[in-house]
């Protein structure tokens, strides 16, 4: 195997160290920042989504000392430092492939934007009776935004998912009373313009809860929206529940969540801060999962996993993590 070779410039460093069969490259970029953009996470001007953040030290740069980097079993994969709006690895082709229930990174973040936790929502027939992984919301159920918003990312309810988007649906088309498919329509074009707004460039959404493979996006285009999500201070703290039961408005029906997250729960990972799985068959295993140790964040975002095992993503995400906290110094 040769050796590593570091290539520096002001913008970027590019790690590159090739085995007998070339199997593998590395790479680290410095995120290009707009013009008229602040924050090199590439947030929009819109600050109802998020604020623009000055980074103080945008100079700094990731030292990659000598290591291997291990076989990452994904099509696609990336791992990304935010602070920085470095990324440090990432996988070859970066083409937008399925994200399966990834794709609630974005709707949840809509519903934060346009909605207020404490309202009060009725799930509707279409939603109740919804494919996939759900948290048994019957018609007519009530439930706040919030605890809403806990089903849709602790087990990825496509109920509460559904129900959610059609409320955001109905507050921009100032008609809550719409048809549901309208309402859906209308924040589908919402989660589109969010997504060019966030330089998203590679992605794209047909439907709000993941269910369908024609929504696509890279591994670069959902670590950055992690990050964002991460600073709506309730996506954050739900991303983080490994468990917990919520209630309808009533009080007397109990709904128990467990996080389909395992960096989370069975396969707990030290200083792991959360994130959003998801499943397809067309999909496979895909996580986008975070991390923070002695102040240093790190993303890390698999892909369509090779192995179809339930936890074949966290072990894939676990690797590019321990890589990172093992191999990267900053300077």
């Amino acid at each position: 195997m040769t050796k590593g070779v570091l290539f520096f410039s002001c913008v970027a460093i590019v790690l590159v160290s090739l085995g007998a069969s070339g199997a593998w490259s590395l790479h680290v970029y410095a995120a290009t920042v707009p013009e008229g953009i602040s924050s090199v996470l590439g947030t929009s001007t819109d600050s109802n989504i998020t604020k623009s953040t000055q980074l103080p030290e945008l100079t700094k740069l990731p030292v990659v000392a000598p290591g291997l980097l291990p076989q990452i079993n994904s099509k696609e994969y990336a791992l990304y430092n935010p602070d920085s709006g470095r990324f440090i690895v990432t996988s070859k082709a970066m083409s937008p492939v399925p994200i399966a229930s990834t794709t609630k990174l974005m709707t949840d973040l809509l519903v934060t934007k346009f909605g207020k936790l404490d309202d009060i929502v009725a799930t509707p027939e279409e939603a109740a009776t919804i494919e996939g992984s759900v948290m048994h919301l019957q018609t007519g159920d009530t439930l706040t935004v919030q605890n809403l918003l806990y089903g849709s990312l602790t087990v990825s309810a496509n109920d509460a998912t559904r129900t959610l988007a059609g409320y955001i649906g109905g507050i921009l088309l100032h008609n809550p009373n719409a048809p549901l498919q309208d309402r859906l329509a209308r924040f589908v074009v919402e989660m589109n313009a969010t997504a060019t707004k966030l330089h998203m460039e590679n992605t794209h959404y047909i439907e709000p809860v993941g269910l369908e493979d024609g929504t696509q996006s890279t591994a670069m285009d959902l670590a950055k929206l992690l990050a964002i999500d991460n600073q709506v201070p309730i996506l954050k703290t739900i991303f983080g529940t490994s468990s917990t039961t919520v209630t309808d408005v009533t009080g007397k029906k109990t709904y128990q969540l467990t996080n389909t997250n395992q960096l989370e729960t069975t396969l707990a990972y030290p200083g792991n801060t959360g994130g959003k799985t998801g499943y397809t068959p067309a999909a496979g295993r895909c996580l986008v999962d975070g991390a923070t140790r002695n102040g240093v964040q790190y993303i890390a975002v698999v892909l369509n996993t090779t192995d179809t095992a339930l936890d074949a993503n966290a072990i894939e995400a676990r690797k590019l993590l321990d890589y990172a906290f093992t191999n990267v110094t900053w300077r």
